[in-house]
């Protein structure tokens, strides 16, 4: 994914569907001591994670004079969430405390929780494999 606030944004739709105010309310509520974004950068998020197929629209209610578009995740973009965050949590601890942030609101069951604690482990090990390997090749 390009950014910290699109996987803020899927998360926070994983979480629950809404429309782009909502969810900037919700982001500000949510990580605003750690993600100053605009509106604007709420819909260009929107609009990123749209064209990826990570999102979709909900069927609009026509009765409304300006229908607000509801959006929510495909299985394609709660893979990805999964992926991304698993991936993002070796890049720090203050990065870390964010990525958890975010992997509380993007996981609902258990089996997705254990997804993604796996597939932290199985980064982690790749990590040290490759670590061990440097290592063993500067002894040589």
């Amino acid at each position: 994914m390009r950014s910290t606030v699109d996987v803020a944004v899927l998360g926070l739709l994983i979480e629950q569907p809404s429309y782009g105010y909502e969810l900037s309310k919700r982001f500000e509520a949510r990580f605003g001591e750690r993600l100053h974004v605009s509106r604007s950068h709420i819909y260009a998020a929107l609009n990123s994670l749209l064209g990826d197929g990570l999102i979709e629209p909900l069927p609009s209610d026509s009765s409304s004079r300006q229908p607000k578009i509801h959006y929510r995740v495909t299985s394609a973009g709660a893979q990805a969430f999964r992926s991304c965050i698993a991936e993002q949590l070796l890049d720090g601890v203050q990065r870390a405390q964010l990525l958890g942030q975010l992997a509380a609101i993007g996981v609902r069951e258990r089996a997705e929780v254990l997804e993604l604690v796996d597939g932290h482990e199985h980064a982690l090990q790749a990590a040290l494999g490759e670590l061990a390997a440097s290592q063993r090749s500067r002894e040589r």
